[in-house]
């Protein structure tokens, strides 16, 4: 009897232990579920598309039954699908979750794009070909801490100034290997050749507009300065001849660095059409560790006339040769471009 009555209240504490667990399981994944939707409704570009109460109830349906934040990734991935959203995603336990529309995937990206990144061909590199300014600016994966975004914008614009001081006849800016990343870099290292004011708008759901303008040393969002430079050895290069080589892979931030430089005088694009992942993205860090990184707003360019694709001047698939650049065809097609050859 001793014995029965042990078991018996054994089983009572294990099931007692499992509902407890059960119920601090459900208040973490409300908390997550909370979060989530406030952030979504507040600021997501492409609410109206969906019944976003629809997918709250679903998601609150469903915690009751799961044992991670990664299990309620399918339903945002519809909800991305449903809403067309190619640019929104989770980042969780070292894993993105994003819509499946829209995507790249490595089948249809060109080979020669793909040889290249795996060859190592992926970096900052500035030089001179044929007297002309070559610079390539691919993926940006710098923090945004101010100062590690100010040391690694002023270290490839230090690259800059040694190719200014050879007397260029122009200048190309490569960016067909820039899949994204931190733009402000990118800009910041290339401010000179942007120029002075307004390069580019966000345009929020509402059509609010928020400006990124170039003042002096500083790349600004609205009244806000991101990064600066810490000196320059460039005078304004804003007019200067230049040509901008795009591909199929160039996106995000890639294409924002491409707007930004899309309406100054003098300027020709050569390549491909870009990939099309042109919204602002707002970093939301979530409970569990979970970060989301949310389409917040439309890109326009400095007319404010909203752009989803960067399309070249000059259309030209084939003929990459990142590592022998002399040979490659649309770096020679720049060149003669900026000789005026053409």
């Amino acid at each position: 009897m001793r014995f029965r009555k042990f078991t018996i209240i054994s089983i009572l504490f294990a099931l007692l232990a499992s509902a407890q667990a059960q119920e601090k399981g459900e208040r973490i994944f409300t908390e997550f579920i909370d979060s989530t939707f406030s952030m979504i409704q507040d600021q997501w570009l492409y609410i109206e598309k969906v019944d976003i109460e629809a997918y709250r109830r679903k998601a609150d349906s469903l915690k009751k039954y799961i044992e991670s934040t990664e299990e309620l990734m399918p339903l945002f991935q519809q909800m991305f699908d449903e809403a067309q959203d190619n640019h929104s995603f989770f980042w969780v336990n070292n894993k993105k979750y994003s819509s499946h529309f829209g995507q790249l995937s490595e089948d249809d990206i060109r080979k020669p794009l793909i040889d290249a990144l795996e060859n190592g061909e992926g970096i900052y590199k500035a030089e001179i070909i044929d007297n002309i300014g070559y610079l390539r600016i691919p993926q940006d994966n710098t923090s945004d801490n101010p100062k590690a975004m100010q040391s690694h914008a002023q270290n490839f614009h230090q690259q800059i100034c040694e190719i200014y001081e050879q007397n260029p006849e122009g200048w190309i800016i490569d960016l067909r290997l820039n899949t994204g990343g931190n733009m402000y870099p990118m800009i910041s290292s290339i401010s000179a050749i942007v120029g002075e004011g307004d390069f580019a708008y966000q345009v929020d759901r509402n059509g609010n507009k928020t400006n990124w303008s170039i003042k002096g040393l500083a790349v600004m969002q609205g009244k806000d300065t991101i990064t600066s430079l810490i000196k320059t050895c460039l005078p304004d290069l804003s007019s200067e001849r230049l040509v901008v080589l795009t591909s199929q892979m160039t996106g995000s931030s890639g294409e924002i660095t491409a707007l930004a430089v899309s309406k100054r005088p003098n300027t020709y694009f050569i390549g491909e059409q870009t990939a099309g992942f042109m919204t602002s993205n707002e970093l939301i860090r979530l409970p569990q560790e979970v970060f989301l990184l949310l389409a917040h707003a439309h890109e326009a360019n400095s007319d404010g006339e909203l752009v989803n694709k960067i399309t070249p001047d000059l259309e030209m698939i084939e003929g990459d040769s990142f590592s022998n650049l002399l040979e490659d065809t649309k770096v020679q097609k720049a060149i003669s471009w900026l000789k005026n050859r053409d």
